[in-house]
């Protein structure tokens, strides 16, 4: 009973994707010149991985995208470790006065640059 629901609910599934077939449409990537010895040692690394070439570059790319947000994440949580690790005795009124006064100091003993100004 429990498998013969679990198989309706999938050709169910299946005549969707297949009568909205576009869902399933992925994009395609064409790189050109690349020089043959890097093709070599994509063509071995994807024998070694038992893929064709190009589901070995798709791995590469989202395994290189995955890495690039894991870093992101980590230089973010870094970053928010320094949350709170300045102390100061001031109150905010006068922490906002300094950062103010500050800010006029250098706006007077700046000198012009007619390409940002």
């Amino acid at each position: 009973m429990f498998l013969n629901l679990i198989l309706e609910n999938c050709m169910k599934y299946a005549c969707i994707l297949m009568n909205h077939h576009y869902i399933l449409k992925m994009a395609n990537l064409q790189v050109r010149d690349i020089d043959n010895r890097l093709y070599e040692s994509l063509k071995r690394r994807a024998e070694l991985e038992h893929r064709s070439v190009s589901q070995e570059v798709v791995m590469m790319i989202e395994n290189h995208l995955k890495r690039d947000n894991l870093e992101s994440e980590l230089q973010t949580r870094e970053f928010l470790k320094l949350t709170n690790s300045w102390h100061d005795n001031k109150d905010a009124k006068d922490i906002i006065s300094d950062i103010r006064s500050s800010r006029s100091r250098n706006n007077q003993s700046r000198t012009t640059d007619e390409l940002f100004d």
